[in-house]
């Protein structure tokens, strides 16, 4: 494990961990419309690091990295920070990351 993660609090752990399952999902979903090579070209990765992506070996990807692939295969990214409504006067709720995937595989071109 690297240090990266093992200095991150295991909540944020789990949600980077969430986030990069994610977009991985997504990427091996677009893989049905482009051959390999040229996947990994339109990401700059090497075809070994596309080939460790795509069977989900992401220890080795930053988010930021993954979020910036995504991108380069034509896809935008919108995060969207909402404050979380209070639930009592001394107690207010914690807030939670949600993932929606609204992409269509049939519009990627």
């Amino acid at each position: 494990m690297s240090a990266y993660f093992r200095s991150m609090p295991a909540p944020r752990l789990r949600i980077d961990a969430e986030c990069k399952a994610r977009i991985a999902a997504a990427i091996r979903t677009l893989s049905v419309l482009f051959n390999p090579y040229v996947m990994a070209l339109r990401m700059r990765l090497t075809q070994p690091q596309f080939s460790e992506l795509f069977h989900g070996h992401l220890t080795r990807f930053s988010f930021e990295r993954l979020l910036l692939c995504v991108t380069r295969l034509g896809h935008d990214v919108h995060i969207t920070l909402l404050p979380a409504p209070p639930v009592g006067y001394r107690r207010a709720r914690i807030g939670r990351i949600v993932i929606i995937d609204k992409s269509d595989p049939d519009r990627v071109g």
